[in-house]
């Protein structure tokens, strides 16, 4: 599989981002067509160029007619010891459109869609491929129960608006109340306030992280919209990829 950068030159994309951000806080749904399609134009053009490929040489998992996506079995979330930083190894980088195998839920590295979660609070649950790539950018994914208490979960919220590099979504069968994951390091709590999540923030959100292999790239995207619609605009940019 060819591995192509996911660094993307905002300065040339900087008007259909912009129109993008316009778009959601005005929420005019009847933009996003032609936003996400502008926006997508200049990712396929920019990552031709940084590849020396064509978009349709860039040999993406999945975009291949007739090779559909395999099916992949999640594995079952762990009971991680409250306040204990674990570090992972890193693997691979690869842009994939299919699903990916981690090996572990929620996963802290691998292979990834080849365009970021846009973060921000979310009350749905996200993919697991988009968040990675957001965390590639050194996003810290706050992944919580979605039992947890309404308070719990508007402190969240309330962590989340300090920083455009969080990212929070609920993640059903998460064994503790929270998991926080950077970029090959993950930590369980109970809390949000939980002194050891400020430090861990201060070690891995956004340019300042010691292992995203972006840090600091932008978390804004056209794929999601904060809260309540995590795949907005997914299926557009699916299809585009895949057809090349």
């Amino acid at each position: 599989m060819h591995r192509c950068s996911s660094v993307v030159d905002t300065a040339l994309i900087r008007e259909p981002f912009e129109e993008s951000i316009a778009w959601r806080s005005m929420a005019r749904r009847s933009c996003r067509v032609r936003l996400l399609t502008g926006w997508l134009v200049g990712l396929a053009v920019i990552s031709a160029s940084s590849c020396g490929l064509t978009p349709a040489e860039d040999d993406l998992q999945g975009a291949e007619s007739g090779d559909p996506c395999p099916t992949v079995e999640r594995p079952t979330p762990a009971a991680l010891e409250l306040g204990v930083v674990v570090e992972y190894e890193a693997t691979a980088v690869d842009h994939v459109l299919c699903d990916v195998e981690y090996s572990t839920s929620p996963p802290t590295s691998g292979a990834h869609f080849p365009v970021w979660q846009a973060c921000g609070f979310y009350t749905e649950p996200i993919r697991d491929e988009t968040a990675v790539h957001s965390m590639e950018h050194g996003a810290i994914w706050i992944a919580y129960d979605p039992n947890l208490p309404g308070a719990a979960i508007e402190a969240i919220a309330a962590l989340v608006a300090t920083d455009g590099h969080y990212l929070a979504a609920p993640y059903p069968g998460l064994v503790n109340p929270i998991v926080v994951s950077a970029w090959q390091r993950q930590v369980a709590v109970e809390d949000i306030s939980a002194p050891v999540v400020a430090r861990f923030a201060e070690a891995q959100l956004g340019r300042v992280s010691e292992t995203a292999p972006e840090a600091g790239a932008t978390c804004e995207s056209p794929l999601g919209v904060a809260p309540s619609e995590p795949d907005a605009g997914y299926r557009q940019i699916f299809d585009q990829l895949a057809a090349g």
